[in-house]
């Protein structure tokens, strides 16, 4: 079955939908069939999927519309070099996390990459339980946090295969074979959740060995 037409389309609906400051739009529904209009919800979390999306598609549209959205997450960085669920344009506030800036901070190195911090490394890695599992805020240690299976992914993707993530990878790893890939995660209901953040890690460079 030939898809690229529908690949074609989902590119043009995304370079459209695409803000004039780089962002692309997510919105938040107040229920899970997604019914009703949804209210805008700033976030650079959603322009790091299209970002991702985008860059592997060949024209000029697709790679300006890359470029404007990397241009976009390099703007919503926060010292020192984190991101926030919530964009700087959202009235909202929330701590930064290792979600949201493991997928920006991917993007930034992969598609600016002499834009890039890699001071943030330390601090990530630092994030850890004592079982070597991302911690989802960054935050202080002695301040509430928890333990999601999908950030630990993103933690993956941007980490890659390192000593510091072995421990986080077999975590991933033995939920999905399992089968218990919802079974201990707050932010991400659907089950295919853990699959679509895994694959991506472990595509670009991490590794698992048990």
């Amino acid at each position: 079955m030939d898809v690229s037409a529908s690949i074609e389309k989902a590119a043009t609906f995304l370079c459209e939908a695409q803000l004039p400051h780089g962002e692309f739009p997510a919105h938040r529904y107040e229920s899970q069939d997604l019914s009703g209009p949804g209210v805008f919800d700033s976030s650079p979390f959603t322009t790091t999927f299209a970002v991702h999306a985008l860059a592997l598609r060949a024209g000029d549209r697709a790679r300006e519309a890359v470029e404007r959205g990397v241009n976009f997450l390099l703007a919503e960085r926060r010292d020192p070099g984190v991101w926030t669920y919530w964009s700087k344009r959202n009235p909202k506030t929330i701590s930064p996390d290792i979600d949201v800036t493991c997928c920006a901070a991917f993007a930034v190195r992969r598609w600016a990459p002499e834009r890039h911090a890699d001071t943030i490394d330390s601090i990530l890695i630092e994030n850890q339980s004592v079982r070597g599992r991302f911690k989802t805020w960054l935050r202080e240690h002695h301040d509430r946090n928890d333990i999601s299976p999908c950030v630990n992914a993103n933690a993956l993707l941007y980490l890659g295969d390192r000593v510091e993530t072995s421990q986080a990878a077999r975590f991933l790893v033995r939920l999905l074979e399992r089968h218990q890939a919802t079974s201990r995660d707050w932010y991400y209901a659907d089950p295919h959740g853990l699959y679509y953040m895994t694959s991506p890690a472990f595509h670009n460079g991490a590794r698992y060995s048990a």
